[in-house]
């Protein structure tokens, strides 16, 4: 495992910790209503899994093409 993937991982980690602290504060917060809430959640749940995904197809792209040369 190299220092990029390292970097990403922990990135990746942050990422999370952020976001549960987000969904934690705006599911507190009285200001807005409950459909606004919703989508405020979902995206902040949605942003760092695309941030996932994106990570695993460039590992699988990197892995595969360090196999072949």
């Amino acid at each position: 495992m190299d220092t990029y993937s390292i970097i990403i991982i922990a990135t990746a980690v942050l990422m999370f910790v952020v976001a549960i602290f987000t969904i934690v504060d705006i599911a507190r917060n009285d200001q807005y209503s409950s459909r606004i809430k919703l989508n405020l959640i979902f995206l902040t749940i949605l942003i760092p899994f695309i941030g996932a995904i994106i990570y695993f197809f460039y590992l699988k792209k990197n892995t595969h093409s360090q196999k072949v040369s």
